[in-house]
């Protein structure tokens, strides 16, 4: 349940990646305009206060502008959480009591048959051996 629980994460964050940069070219549209009037307002001179008011909407435009692309870069794409992902799995089975196990079968297992392998080398050897001495000697 937790490796389909965190395919589907992984599967979110390409998702997460478009909505952040959605939020982030909102953030300098809204921070762009708001300060576009704010210098168009110099010219007038009752806009004191709206510059006072405007001031803080556009710095908190900034401020998101900034998370957003801070989580656009920490948080990883999906092909990169997949081979984070792949690398934890192929560390835990190499790290595990069980693949220790198995190493150690497969171990004792592949030196049994390198001894069968060996034996049926050397008697074919043997047997090449006999052929050879025995057409040697009918031959003289």
């Amino acid at each position: 349940m937790e490796l389909l629980f965190l395919i589907y994460i992984i599967n979110t964050l390409d998702p997460i990646h478009n909505l952040l940069h959605v939020v982030g070219g909102i953030s300098i549209a809204v921070a762009v305009v708001i300060y576009f009037v704010i210098a168009l307002s110099f010219t007038e001179n009752d806009t004191e206060e709206f510059r006072k008011n405007a001031v803080p909407y556009a710095n908190s435009a900034v401020k998101v502008l900034i998370f957003s692309s801070i989580l656009n870069v920490v948080i990883p794409n999906e092909k990169t959480a997949y081979m984070m992902t792949a690398g934890y799995v192929a560390q835990h089975i190499a790290q595990s009591d069980t693949m220790g196990k198995v190493v150690n079968e497969s171990t004792i297992i592949t030196s049994k048959i390198v001894t069968i392998v060996n034996k049926k080398l050397d008697s074919y050897i043997d047997e090449s051996t006999k052929e050879i001495e025995e057409q040697v000697a009918k031959k003289d």
